[in-house]
């Protein structure tokens, strides 16, 4: 909890060592197959997010069997609901400022002293990274996805009406919003570094503020865009995106202080390793849960989530829970990929390689196999854990057949 919030006693820094060129790269290395290892987790945590809502856990998806609520389900979706896209942008906004320092660098190793040239350059990449298969997703893989959805052929006319449909009201389609809405936070990167605005200042209890208001901003921002509102040009369901905002300029911050996410293990104290331990929001978030199911309306909430939608003291504790679970969860996941991945082995990196292209074919495939599998008889957990597991292992089967196709590899 403690580096999110800011408040680590070697916030600026551990004590200045030089290190060669060849070990800094070595050390970079590390820290992007750390990351590796945790998109990859969380990719297939989507996957069984989604399955889950078919079955019975909150939330909306192209296919759902049945509109009875299942209260595990539905915990279990709630608490990723609560962190997993916050933490998919923590990890932009850390990869993202490693990539602009990289071009600007190489842009003065090379005599080009235009930052804006630079900037430019780095966008160009996001811009093929997500903004690509955001296009092709929204204008082929949704109206598949809605095709396997409705149990209906995939002909050219239903092409064309989804395609008019779409003109009537375009935007972006389906799970690439993330995708959309990183490439809007790495735009506004880069026009920031471009025009050489100056920093915000960040002190050291700047985070900790930002994080307590942040369920306050979110209760009162949700007055404005509810739960379950869809901003339709970015299809985006808005109401968590002062998470995402905060969650972006957290990657940006930890960029510079990697140190905090990625200790080394061999200069920790037993301070340090305190000011470094994920156990203290968990712990919070566990007393605040355990508050919430004795004190609160939590279990009918569970069942029936209309009280979130109000103006009242249940949506605000939610906010509070929520926001709680993303600091909590997210450094949490980011400790154990950190402990998980062995950097030395180089041959189990390939799941990492197809977890983009997994998220991107997981809602076709989510709609597809569950729709095909109807007619099994299955209690909903069972059957989540059952499907669940055919979608992630058809998923990044597909994504590793589309890196095969040339020129796709570049992009995903």
């Amino acid at each position: 909890m403690w580096y999110l919030l800011g408040i680590h006693p070697a916030i600026r820094g551990p004590p200045a060592r030089s290190l060669a060129h060849g070990q800094q790269r070595r050390v970079a290395s590390g820290r992007q197959e750390h990351l590796d290892t945790l998109r990859t987790f969380l990719t297939g945590l989507v996957i069984f997010h989604h399955t889950a809502i078919i079955y019975g856990g909150e939330g909306g998806w192209y296919y759902v069997e049945t509109t009875r609520k299942n209260a595990l389900l539905s915990a279990f979706t709630g608490t990723n609901q609560s962190f997993f896209m916050g933490a998919f942008f923590v990890v932009s906004g850390y990869l993202s400022a490693q990539s602009l320092k990289r071009s600007l660098s190489r842009a003065n190793r090379l005599g080009e002293h235009t930052r804006s040239r630079a900037c430019w350059t780095f966008f160009k990449g996001k811009l093929l990274r997500l903004g690509l298969p955001t296009l092709v997703y929204t204008l082929f893989g949704h109206a598949l996805t809605l095709a396997a959805a409705r149990g209906q052929p995939f002909t050219l006319d239903f092409y064309k009406a989804y395609l008019t449909d779409w003109l009537a009201n375009p935007g972006v389609r389906g799970p690439p919003w993330y995708c959309a809405l990183a490439l809007i936070f790495d735009g506004l990167f880069a026009a920031h570094s471009s025009l050489e605005l100056p920093s915000l200042p960040v002190y050291r209890y700047t985070p900790p503020l930002m994080l307590a208001l942040l369920p306050v901003v979110s209760f009162f921002w949700r007055r404005v865009s509810p739960l379950g509102w869809n901003f339709t040009p970015l299809g985006l369901h808005s109401a968590f995106l002062p998470q995402y905002i905060i969650a972006y300029a957290t990657g940006i911050f930890l960029s510079g202080h990697s140190h905090l996410v990625f200790p080394d293990k061999a200069s920790q104290t037993p301070r340090t390793k305190w000011w470094t331990s994920p156990l203290p929001a968990v712990g919070l978030y566990a007393a605040f849960t355990a508050f919430l199911l004795t004190y609160g309306p939590t279990r009918a909430v569970l069942r029936d989530p209309t009280p979130l939608f109000g103006l009242n003291y249940v949506a605000f504790l939610y906010c509070v829970w929520n926001e709680i679970g993303f600091v909590a969860l997210t450094h949490s996941v980011m400790r154990i990929a950190h402990l998980w991945t062995d950097p030395t082995p180089r041959g189990g990196r390939v799941l990492p390689r197809l977890a983009y292209g997994a998220f991107l074919v997981h809602s076709t495939v989510c709609t597809f196999i569950p729709s095909a599998m109807r007619e099994i008889q299955l209690p909903p957990v069972t059957k989540t854990v059952v499907v669940g597991s055919l979608c992630t292992a058809l998923s990044f089967c597909l994504s590793a057949l589309l890196v095969r196709i040339p020129g796709v590899r570049n992009v995903i």
